[in-house]
């Protein structure tokens, strides 16, 4: 993972703008800033296909943050998007890839647990992993 000086630059200012949105933000202002994050990302990769999923993606984004809404005093969700970006700055690709699945993973389980919340008693069990192909 190798970003430019100006990408780095651009990514920490993501970064800081997802943690403000998550403290004190909007939903559209929350997944606008996580939505830009993974979009600098996938452009400074050259990923075109990523690109285009991220775009097609955006709408279940919103919906996701809206459904799942942020703990606004928990600093927990802008953490995800700080280890990504410390992993690429240091230019390693493993950690950076560890930490994207993590997040997408606490991502998953953020609705799964919300989706507990809604749902009757009995759907407790569903376990976090669930679906694994997800």
């Amino acid at each position: 993972v190798t970003a430019s000086a100006e990408t780095l630059e651009k990514l920490e200012a993501l970064v800081w703008d997802y943690q403000q949105a998550c403290e004190a933000g909007t939903d559209e202002q929350i997944s606008a800033a996580d939505i830009a994050f993974h979009e600098t990302i996938a452009r400074a990769a050259h990923n075109q296909t990523l690109i285009e999923l991220l775009q097609m993606l955006s709408d279940w984004t919103q919906l996701f943050i809206q459904f799942i809404k942020h703990n606004k005093t928990s600093a927990a969700p802008s953490q995800g998007h700080r280890r990504i970006l410390d992993a690429i700055r240091a230019g390693n690709k493993e950690d950076a890839a560890a930490a994207m699945r993590q997040h997408l993973l606490n991502g998953k389980q953020s609705v799964i647990r919300r989706l507990r919340e809604q749902l009757e008693p009995t759907a407790s069990e569903v376990p976090l992993d669930f679906p694994n192909a997800w």
